[in-house]
């Protein structure tokens, strides 16, 4: 018994000897690996039928300020940030930014004051590999049922 007793510890030295030699081992695989975040926003141009926007410029129809986009769980109402801005370098224009909850609701309700809209949204999952988490960027399919067109600065034209 006593033989078994002292075999052990010498094993467990080995083993703790090549356990930062195998973290070391395995973190060099993602060194210098820059991973993707995580985009959970979007930039939303709301226009009439004509095309005029219903948010900015001298024909608004709604205050910004005042759209409030929301998904509901249960008995839960849970909003989504939006305020407005510029969205990329790409336009200066000004449009609503939305960033999405992080839980990734398919639903989102538009409220332009008493008026309720749907956004039906998904959210396209990009593989992190074996160094990165996976990330996600949402991807607007439908409002009211109809397909959302995207433009080539990444903005989302909807027309209420």
């Amino acid at each position: 018994m006593r033989k078994h007793l002292m075999k052990d510890p010498m094993n467990r030295t080995g083993y703790l000897l090549l356990l930062p030699l195998l973290g070391a081992l395995l973190s060099t695989c993602c060194m210098g690996t820059k991973c993707d975040p995580t985009d959970l926003g979007a930039g939303i141009r709301f226009r009439n039928a004509a095309g005029t926007d219903l948010l900015f410029g001298p024909g608004r129809a709604y205050d910004p300020d005042s759209v409030r986009l929301y998904s509901v769980t249960g008995g839960d109402t849970l909003r989504h940030d939006a305020f407005a801005g510029s969205y990329s370098n790409a336009s200066a224009d000004s449009l609503l930014f939305v960033s999405f909850r992080s839980e990734r609701y398919e639903t989102v309700y538009v409220a332009f004051g008493a008026d309720v809209d749907t956004l039906q949204v998904a959210y396209a999952r990009d593989d992190g590999g074996a160094c990165c988490p996976d990330s996600y960027r949402v991807q607007i399919l439908h409002y009211n049922g109809a397909p959302v067109p995207r433009n080539s600065a990444n903005q989302y034209l909807i027309r209420k």
